[in-house]
């Protein structure tokens, strides 16, 4: 009897929709985080729709911070969880289609949403990447806030 109440427990949180509004949690010095930031921005949807919570470099190393995100990395986003500014991007965009000032960013045609995909894709493997290994060449990731030489914070 037991193990059917705690199944039928878990079915039940199934069931149960989540409705706080997406908290994003946000840093200063990421830029992968500035982009979900700017989106915000430039949406300008009705106030409380997403919430933001700013964080530190200490956060990301707590034990709490690794259930948000085991990578330890921003940006991300409660309810819904998520992590990876790609995939919440993509789901504020659907999310909120026709909500704010802005109806929305994408595309409308399959060609144009592709090329855009194409563009970001690019940018994240081959220019922004800290990866990026062409001879003469660095990655950009942090170029606005980062020193050019070793400090205390990174």
């Amino acid at each position: 009897l037991a193990t059917r109440r705690t199944a039928l427990a878990r079915a039940l949180q199934l069931l149960v929709v989540d409705m706080r509004p997406p908290l994003f949690i946000d840093m200063l010095h990421s830029n992968n985080a500035a982009r979900v930031r700017l989106w915000l921005a430039c949406k300008r949807l009705p106030v409380g729709t997403v919430q933001t919570k700013m964080v530190t470099y200490a956060d990301l190393k707590t034990p709490e911070y690794a259930k948000i995100n085991p990578l330890r990395k921003v940006p991300a986003l409660l309810h819904p969880h998520l992590y990876e500014s790609a995939v919440i991007l993509n789901y504020l965009e659907h999310k909120f289609h026709g909500v704010g000032e802005v109806s929305h960013f994408s595309p409308e045609s399959a060609e144009q949403r592709a090329k855009m995909d194409f563009l970001i894709r690019t940018h994240d493997l081959y220019i922004a990447s800290p990866n990026c290994s062409q001879p003469g060449f660095s990655h950009t990731q942090g170029a606005m806030y980062l020193a050019p030489y070793e400090t205390e914070h990174c």
